[in-house]
């Protein structure tokens, strides 16, 4: 698995880099927020497309902590 580093403006993917730096995660994947707006995110994926796919979960989990559960559903 690679890894991946999502940067994001106003929770849009703003770029996208395959990270060579050796990081060690929990999980697969770990991202930062400011009230609810994504700053990064670090994720483990076989390809881009893969690891852009965790953008919604992201951001779901995101929105249920701040917001709530019955609030997302």
């Amino acid at each position: 698995m690679n890894i991946y580093k999502l940067t994001f403006a106003k929770n849009d993917v703003f770029a996208c880099k395959d990270v060579t730096d050796t990081c060690s995660i929990n999980g697969l994947y770990h991202y930062e927020h400011k009230k609810g707006k994504l700053i990064y995110a670090i994720v483990q994926a076989n390809s881009e497309q893969e690891a852009l796919a965790f953008v919604d979960i992201i951001l779901k989990e995101i929105q249920e902590k701040i917001f709530g559960v019955d609030f997302v559903n």
